[in-house]
């Protein structure tokens, strides 16, 4: 009796766990939302707790990420960011903390959801520019994926 009284609490504290929280990043947003912002077809791969997207023949990929991070992590983050030659802007549109990175090679959206922190990246491993209106257009996804958590 014991040991099923044990094993409903366990099953009942790890419904409580977020799914993302368990699971790839890949249900929190979908390939034709990713198509949208890559331009074409994409393929998606789960790759641990986040997902790849990626156009063929293209060096063009999108990531989703999910993860905990510290304050000081984050500091650390767009420290890294800016130090490298790129740009962070605040996003308060996504909510509290969120921002939005950019280089010349790669536009990322960073916003904040129950202790997690969420992550998009585009990039291109060509070292090419990402086109015009990237960012604008992960912010509209990352709203969709927050909305999923």
């Amino acid at each position: 009796m014991i040991r099923l009284k044990m094993l409903c609490l366990a099953a009942l504290m790890l419904a409580a766990i977020p799914t993302f929280a368990q699971e790839s990043a890949c249900p929190l947003v979908t390939p034709e939302e990713a198509s949208k912002v890559l331009g074409a077809a994409v393929e998606q791969l789960p790759v641990g707790k986040s997902c790849l997207y990626r156009l063929k023949d293209s060096r063009l990929a999108m990531v989703v990420r999910v993860s905990k991070e510290s304050a000081e992590s984050i500091r650390l983050m767009k420290e890294n960011i800016v130090k490298h030659g790129g740009s962070v802007q605040d996003e308060p549109a996504l909510g509290t903390g969120a921002y939005s990175a950019t280089r010349h090679d790669s536009n990322r959206v960073y916003a904040f959801k129950n202790g997690q922190m969420l992550m998009i990246d585009v990039t291109d491993s060509s070292k090419a520019a990402i086109p015009e209106g990237t960012v604008a257009k992960l912010r509209d996804l990352a709203k969709k994926a927050l909305g999923r958590f």
